[in-house]
């Protein structure tokens, strides 16, 4: 998240983002009715319980909180799928209507025109640095593990879900590897939380806003405990579209000092970038098993005892007689 926010910072200045702030003056719409509901916990305290009791639990496992979490985790992903994702796009709809009516709607779009390039080019430059570091910068390498990958890349930007490209992904994270038993250990457990499109279009997408509504820059330090928070809560999010935006909305609101109308804004955007930005996460997934063997081949040649035990197959370039991805 930290190179989001400098790429977002050097690059907002380099676009003189600055001198456009959007005047939120004019005549604005109020709710009809509002429901107001008495919060039992903050979510800063929430998040950190949650963290600490799955870590608990993993280290000294119980079956009867097992059943409850997965109760849970079932009523979440129902509520989430079922309820709240259905009747996002009519949340966007409306925002779009109340910028439209503060005329905020068409400044906006022309605003962050250059900043969806930004992010789309910081996002890319990136990914692409840790392909070539897979590669061991070899060109023939990095096209090939790319092209690998291409499928599963374009699922994500026809989906916006990247549990959806989770098959793709699968097949070619194995043809990758040459290896079918780490590719599917490692892609459903990194295809939630390592989210490489989100924590860099994010934190852009932040100071874009920060600045269009005429408020100053979050210093680093601030920033620094937001990127914590968000990566807490990464474990949370749900690879549906719109996923990251919820879970975060919180933390804009606590640590940036986000109104409603700079959250609907950012929603808003954020929505429009998401094909592009599941696109990079289901990507940077594809890159992040070779490194992951990568990595522990070079551990396993320190400590041979463990080596023993594993029956890992590392990823070998030469041999291309694995099936291709359908």
């Amino acid at each position: 998240m930290m190179v989001g926010y400098s790429s977002g910072y050097a690059g907002l200045h380099f676009l003189h983002f600055t001198a456009q702030a959007i005047s939120t003056s004019g005549p604005q719409l109020t709710p009809a009715w509002q429901l107001h509901l008495t919060k039992l916990i903050s979510n800063d305290i929430a998040l950190l319980w949650g963290f600490s009791i799955g870590i608990f639990f993993s280290i000294w496992p119980n079956p009867k909180a097992k059943k409850v979490a997965v109760k849970l985790n079932w009523l979440a992903n129902i509520f989430l799928k079922k309820i709240f994702i259905p009747l996002l796009p009519l949340f966007i709809l409306g925002f779009v209507f109340k910028l439209e009516h503060e005329h905020i709607l068409k400044t906006s779009l022309s605003l962050y025109g250059p900043i969806l390039i930004l992010i789309i080019a910081t996002q890319w430059l990136y990914i692409s640095s840790w392909y070539l570091v897979a590669s061991q910068f070899s060109l023939k390498k990095f096209c090939y593990y790319l092209k690998n990958v291409l499928p599963a890349s374009l699922t994500g930007l026809s989906t916006i879900s990247s549990a959806a490209a989770m098959p793709v992904l699968l097949l070619s994270t194995e043809k990758n590897l040459d290896d079918p038993e780490q590719a599917r250990m490692l892609v459903p457990a990194i295809i939630n939380i390592h989210t490489i499109g989100s924590a860099i279009g994010i934190p852009i997408l932040s100071l874009a806003t920060i600045l269009t509504f005429g408020l100053p820059m979050p210093s680093p330090s601030v920033f620094i405990v937001f990127a914590l928070y968000t990566a807490l809560a990464k474990y949370a999010v749900a690879a549906v579209p719109g996923g990251v935006i919820i879970v975060v909305t919180p933390l804009l609101e606590a640590h940036l000092g986000f109104s409603s109308d700079m959250i609907g804004l950012i929603t808003a955007i954020y929505l429009i970038c998401d094909p592009f930005g599941t696109t990079a996460n289901v990507t940077a997934n594809g890159v992040f098993p070779i490194l992951f063997t990568k990595l522990h081949k070079r551990l396993t040649q320190f400590f041979p005892a463990a080596a023993g035990e594993s029956h890992e197959s590392t990823p070998q370039f030469e041999r291309q007689g694995s099936g291709q991805p359908t």
